[in-house]
């Protein structure tokens, strides 16, 4: 098993720049690009470890991606819709006004299993 880290513009589709910066935010819904079966899947960023994530799994991606900083970093876990691939998204957040954020990626890990 191994986790392969992705640069954001590779697999998430739809990121627009932002006014307050030059870093690419995420649009509502969040979308990735899975390039094993060519599928774009919809996600939530405050869904973590979904039921379908195994202890290995949940190890493995939290061992790639480091630790989060609260109030900056997060993170957020999904599955492929089609092949089911574990992926998961670290990303940071900026809050640019009162109870209102930005969020842009930070890295893309995707989780393989053995063959």
């Amino acid at each position: 098993m191994s986790v392969i880290q992705k640069q954001p513009d590779e697999v998430l589709v739809g990121l627009t720049h932002d006014r307050f910066g030059d870093e690419k935010v995420f649009t509502v819904p969040a979308k990735y690009w899975c390039s094993k079966c060519d599928v774009v899947t919809q996600f939530n960023l405050r869904v973590k470890e979904p039921p379908q994530f195994s202890f290995q799994i949940r190890k493995a991606l939290t061992e790639a991606c480091g630790p989060t900083v609260p109030y900056e970093t997060d993170y957020c876990d999904l599955l492929c819709h089609k092949c089911g691939q574990p992926i998961r998204v670290k990303y940071g957040q900026h809050e640019f006004a009162m109870s209102s954020y930005r969020y842009f990626p930070l890295g893309v890990y995707l989780y393989e299993a053995a063959l």
